[in-house]
């Protein structure tokens, strides 16, 4: 049977989120703006996952604004910072994901400058060169906390130093940390943060933005005063709920998680005492493909998509590499399912 090893692109619902979501998706309905009953609870559910979420990254559950994804927060953090403003200047290191990359570039067209802080050959950001490139008209600096391609951990707490003292706003996009790697807003020294819940096994359509109470945002979609007034909208209350309890099983099971060799729910695999995938081990003495190749391949992602390759320390696997092994997941699965079934 095929096996699904794409867990950093998105996840697999945990059958308990969904147990979780469902009351919300038939049995109770309401708007949460509403003042009689329904709405009471609609509004409680919201808030009791926002608690959740707030507990699991350690930040204060009035910091939370709730979006329809990673996407929708970054986009809010770059376009909100900009409006309302003369152009100045923004950093984003040289890695970013498109979310982040595509709303910066556009911000050119508008009279921003907008620079690239670029990384070392380890893939980790070059902190040597961002004092050079950060000046008194730097409004944002944007760092991911968890690279995507590569799963290089970025020294946010290092490059918040640096920031705070030229009075710019940092924001991180920590999407793919949580549920992979502690996550903890407060003490990171951002003042921005953007999450996103289908990355832990939530539901997808769903994600947020932890915002620092001092920092001043325009929202980017205007009508009722939901979110703080940042994000108007009706909220999504199933994917709001399924969102929080999510979060709350990946800090609660985190080592239970990483100890099993993955960052996911290995429904497809078995995991054995030695952190090897007994279900792919079995299969790589017929895999036609030489078995060095299939053996980093699939340990490189340890049944459940990390990126992390068993025995050797997280620093000594090259980037590059790393990056090669994602793409080779999506064709190694693919030809599997066809011809190893």
């Amino acid at each position: 049977m095929p096996v699904y090893l794409d867990n950093n692109a998105t996840t697999r619902l945990d059958p308990r989120v969904l147990e979780a979501m469902q009351p919300y998706l038939l049995d109770i309905y309401g708007n949460g703006s509403s003042l009689h009953r329904y709405g009471r609870l609609i509004r409680s559910a919201i808030e009791q996952a926002r608690e959740q979420l707030a507990a699991a990254v350690n930040a204060h559950p009035d910091q939370i604004v709730f979006t329809s994804g990673g996407t929708e927060a970054n986009n809010l953090v770059l376009k909100g910072i900009a409006a309302g403003t003369a152009p100045q200047s923004m950093l984003i290191s040289s890695i970013e994901h498109a979310s982040v990359r595509e709303p910066a570039f556009a911000l050119r067209k508008q009279g921003w400058q907008v620079d690239e802080i670029p990384v070392l050959a380890s893939g980790r950001l070059d902190t040597e060169a961002l004092p050079g490139l950060i000046d008194d008209r730097t409004r944002l600096v944007s760092v991911m906390l968890a690279n995507n391609e590569t799963g290089v951990i970025q020294p946010v707490q290092q490059v918040a130093g640096i920031v705070r003292e030229t009075g710019a706003v940092l924001h991180s996009d920590a999407s793919q940390a949580l549920g992979k790697y502690p996550v903890d807003f407060a003490g990171s020294g951002a003042q921005l943060m953007t999450l996103s819940a289908h990355k832990l096994h939530g539901p997808l359509g769903a994600g947020a933005l932890l915002a620092d109470r001092g920092v001043v945002l325009q929202p980017q979609q205007r009508g009722g005063r939901h979110e703080l007034g940042l994000r108007a909208g009706t909220e999504n209350v199933a994917a709001i709920v399924g969102f929080g309890t999510a979060a709350q099983l990946a800090v609660l099971e985190l080592d239970q998680r990483r100890a099993c060799g993955g960052y996911g729910i290995c429904s497809n695999v078995s995991c054995t005492e030695s952190r090897k995938c007994a279900f792919l081990e079995s299969r790589l003495n017929a895999c036609p493909i030489p078995r060095s190749l299939v053996y980093v391949v699939a340990m490189a992602k340890r049944c459940c998509c990390s990126l992390i390759v068993p025995g050797l320390p997280f620093p000594a696997v090259p980037p590059v590499i790393r990056m090669y092994v994602n793409r080779a997941m999506c064709w190694w699965q693919c030809m599997w399912s066809r011809n190893w079934r």
